[in-house]
């Protein structure tokens, strides 16, 4: 019996940006979490594509890759 729930491999090195699942699946933020955060105005940095001016719904959410890295690796890092 073949597994169909298979993720796909997410290449980092050619993505700039994220959308909340795929964080969730990469880095193990859940999306709720990553909505909580943008309704309370801390957390990760995001942009919304294709919402209309001067409202807070609708549109495609995404996150930096970038943005991710600095934040979430930034007291792992050894120097």
């Amino acid at each position: 019996m073949e597994n169909k729930n298979i993720t796909p491999k997410i290449d980092l090195d050619k993505r700039l940006y994220l959308r909340p699942r795929e964080v969730e699946d990469i880095f193990g933020i859940k999306e709720s979490t990553l909505r909580r955060q943008r309704t309370g105005n801390y957390g990760f940095p995001f942009i919304v594509i294709g919402r209309k001016p001067k409202t807070n719904k609708g549109g495609v959410v995404f996150y930096s890759v970038d943005d991710i890295y600095k934040r979430k690796f930034k007291f792992n890092v050894k120097k």
